[in-house]
């Protein structure tokens, strides 16, 4: 793998997808690879595992399945210093927004599900797991690897950073807030709900929430639509 993307999900991971894999860096493995291959239960096996060794060799049937030669968004983001130690000579992409609030409704519910205290469901949790985990992020990763990007910048840190020249087309955008449903908000809370993860300090879902009490983490997450 020549690209980890560190960032959060709803961070422009799906226009980072479409970009790596125009500058020859596919196939990125992102959610949608997740869904498409119903990768679900490897995932488990990945958070289950006990010893290094046993998370890598689980990282490795998902990754070497189809060669990806990069990764965007969940649940990849949540392993990359496993992916980092397994190859590195990687570069790190942490993507960002300007700030918490710029990420759509959807990201909103991810990350408050996701991230910073298992129910703190506020603005405030929401703004410091967001903070706390680019912070971890930049913390783990040495300078010359490490690129924090907001697709608001288009092509031209990204090729540098990858040593390719620029396309001569507009940067992806995806992701509109129109075109997330309500179908696809579950679809994500489910599955990401089989990526629990504690990782570098915080909770990608309350463990006892998930062994205990899932069903009610999804209906608090749908809740959330409303919000």
């Amino acid at each position: 793998m020549e690209v980890i993307g560190a960032g959060l999900g709803r961070t422009g991971t799906s226009s980072i997808q479409l970009a790596l894999e125009k500058l020859g860096l596919g196939p990125c493995y992102h959610m949608n690879q997740n869904f498409a291959h119903n990768h679900g239960e490897l995932w488990n096996q990945v958070e289950e595992a006990k010893t290094i060794e046993l998370r890598e060799a689980a990282l490795r049937k998902i990754f070497d399945e189809k060669g990806y030669r990069s990764s965007a968004d969940y649940p990849a983001c949540s392993f990359f210093e496993d992916l980092l130690r397994m190859n590195p000579k990687a570069k790190v992409l942490l993507s960002v927004r300007d700030k918490p609030e710029d990420c759509h409704k959807l990201g909103k519910i991810i990350m408050r599900m996701f991230l910073g205290k298992p129910h703190d469901f506020s603005q405030k949790g929401l703004e410091n797991a967001y903070t706390e985990w680019n912070d971890h992020v930049i913390a783990k990763i040495p300078q010359d690897q490490l690129l924090v990007f907001n697709v608001k910048q288009g092509w031209e840190p990204l090729c540098r950073f990858l040593n390719k020249p620029i396309p001569n087309e507009p940067f992806p955008n995806t992701n509109k807030k129109s075109d997330v449903d309500d179908e696809s908000v579950t679809k994500e809370i489910i599955t990401l709900g089989s990526v629990v993860v504690f990782y570098g300090g915080l909770a990608f879902l309350g463990y006892l929430s998930y062994k205990h009490d899932f069903k009610g983490s999804l209906t608090r997450g749908l809740g959330l639509l409303n919000t």
